[in-house]
């Protein structure tokens, strides 16, 4: 009987405990665990020693220079960087994902730490116009969540694939659904999926968690 009633004890602390500590982590912010950084993928060689430099190399991303051409973005070291693909009549995954990313945008709404950036794979539907629009539709009325252009297709999948590792096909109009979490420095921090609700959630808690670094 002990046994049994020990197994269960158990079985709860493993079911419940997660849970409790995601909800410290989102509603008290008193947690200051460290978000894990994303190492580059392979080796990267030093230009002026050619030294093979390893695992202690992070990823940093560098964002076209025409990016703000089209919208007024904050990309300096002063912001937490939330990014993701989509375009304006998409039907599959970008109707959740948008909305999922306005509970982000209202979470974190008038903090000049955080910048929204989402980037349209439909240069040819999304015009400057229709992303005004577009972020109309949305109710966001500031500049902390941009809708962007990038200059062709071919910087739109170089800098899906190569920068944000994230998958893309213009031609298709195909695109991933994650978001990336991209520190200060520009680091990417983490990925989750914009049509689950839950990980948007724990994007919202990573991003509260990622501010206490800066603190």
């Amino acid at each position: 009987m002990n046994n049994k009633i020990l197994k269960v004890g158990l079985l709860v602390l493993v079911l419940v405990f997660p849970a409790f500590f995601f909800l410290v982590a989102h509603f008290t912010g008193e947690n200051h665990f460290a978000l894990p950084r994303l190492k580059v993928l392979g080796h990267v060689s030093d230009k002026k020693t050619g030294h093979i430099s390893g695992d202690s190399v992070y990823h940093k991303i560098s964002f076209p220079e025409n990016i703000n051409e089209t919208s007024n973005l904050n990309l300096s070291d002063s912001t937490i960087k939330v990014v993701n693909l989509f375009f304006t009549d998409c039907n599959s995954v970008c109707p959740s994902m948008m909305s999922n990313l306005s509970k982000v945008y209202n979470s974190y709404k008038k903090d000049n730490e955080v910048q929204l950036i989402s980037i349209t794979i439909d240069l040819k539907t999304d015009s400057t116009f229709v992303l005004e629009n577009y972020k109309k539709m949305l109710d966001v009325s500031d500049e902390q969540w941009q809708f962007t252009r990038l200059e062709n297709d071919s910087i739109i999948e170089q800098f899906s694939k190569q920068e944000l590792f994230l998958s893309v096909d213009t031609k298709k109009k195909t695109h991933s659904e994650k978001i990336v979490l991209i520190d200060k420095v520009g680091v990417i921090r983490g990925y989750f999926d914009g049509t689950n609700l839950s990980e948007v959630d724990e994007l919202i808690a990573a991003i509260k968690i990622l501010k206490q670094e800066y603190e």
